[in-house]
């Protein structure tokens, strides 16, 4: 865990400076993190990035692949154990 959390964190200690304040991450651990980050984005960008298919990746980042969140029906009173009632 420590690792994907450190690479998070390399990659925006602001946006997962969170991890940190809750100790997700030891403070010991985050001092390298974002130069591991740096090598993981450099290797992506040197040995996968170029066989990447960029239209089909642009069609599958396009997708909502999360349904949208909607909101329950309301609830009558009836439905509701009769504990809670």
């Amino acid at each position: 865990m420590y690792n994907l959390t450190c690479l998070a964190y390399g990659s925006d200690p602001d946006l997962f400076s969170y991890v940190i304040e809750k100790n997700y991450l030891p403070k010991g651990r985050a001092r390298a993190c974002r130069m591991e980050w740096r090598e993981v984005d450099y290797a992506f960008q040197q040995l996968i990035y170029p066989f990447v298919d960029q239209k089909l990746a642009n069609d599958v980042l396009s997708k909502s692949w999360v349904p949208r969140r909607r909101s329950p029906p309301p609830r009558r009173t009836t439905d509701l154990p009769q504990s809670v009632q």
